[in-house]
């Protein structure tokens, strides 16, 4: 997390891929490491860097949810909104889900 607000966003992703492998894995670092890979070059599939057995938790949603509004993907707005309703309890979701939506309502008025 230190080196996304140093902005040393490769070096993020390398150290969020370490805390990601062995025994003692550390979830948390799901989030961070596609945090990181939104505002690096990096440019492959975001799915691809989140560990199968992290794929469903609320680290790799948030950080999903990042990832696609601050690279506004297709349909961020949407994924952002279906990704926010799984954790009603997660406080973290509530700033995502508010942009999206409002982001969401202006798109829709302008088709």
């Amino acid at each position: 997390m230190a080196r996304l607000f140093q902005e040393r966003f490769e070096e993020s992703m390398l150290l969020a891929c370490e805390a990601l492998e062995g025994p003692e894995a550390v979830e948390a670092a799901v989030g961070y490491l596609l945090q990181a890979a939104s505002r690096s070059e990096w440019t492959d599939d975001p799915q691809s860097l989140i560990p199968e057995a992290f794929r469903e938790g609320q680290h790799a949603a948030l950080g999903m949810a990042d990832f696609l509004g601050r690279r506004e993907c297709p349909e961020w707005e949407e994924t952002s909104l279906e990704l926010a309703v799984r954790y009603p309890d997660a406080l973290e979701f509530r700033p995502i889900e508010a942009v999206a939506a409002v982001f969401g309502h202006q798109s829709s008025e302008h088709h």
